[in-house]
């Protein structure tokens, strides 16, 4: 009688053992997952960002080929925003030289710098870009 009661209770501590291993299992992996989304989650937020940011910066090389090709001796060092995105114009340029054109789209924490050169045609007035770059940060 004693011996079926000690085996009981050793049944029974048995079973309590392996259901809380069972459960600490399943937390883990619960945990895992929730890391691994969480992580995968921010991956894509920040490719997304930063394709944002480019694209900010390309319609600041956009914008400032409009605002050239209407006057070709504006000054083109200003900021603007696409949607919420940050654009900064830079223009450098030498007399005789062709224009260059800096543009840094800023997507929260995220920047992208373009850099084109534009030609002006003195007889036509024609403004074209002779090539377009990102630049490093």
């Amino acid at each position: 009688m004693k011996n079926e009661k000690l085996k009981i209770k050793s049944s029974g501590i048995i079973a309590l053992a392996t259901i809380i291993l069972i459960s600490a299992i399943i937390l883990e992996i619960g945990l895992v997952t929730a890391f691994v989304v969480y992580t995968l989650n921010n991956i894509n937020y920040g490719a997304r960002l930063s394709s944002e940011a480019l694209l900010a910066a390309q319609s600041g090389v956009d914008d400032a080929l409009l605002r050239l090709s209407r006057n070709k001796s504006a000054s083109l060092n200003y900021s603007f925003t696409v949607g919420t995105r940050t654009v900064t114009i830079i223009l450098t340029s030498l007399l005789g030289a062709p224009i260059t054109i800096t543009s840094e789209g800023i997507a929260l924490n995220k920047h992208r710098k373009l850099q084109a050169i534009f030609d002006i045609d003195p007889v036509t007035g024609i403004v074209r870009i002779v090539s377009q770059k990102e630049l490093a940060f």
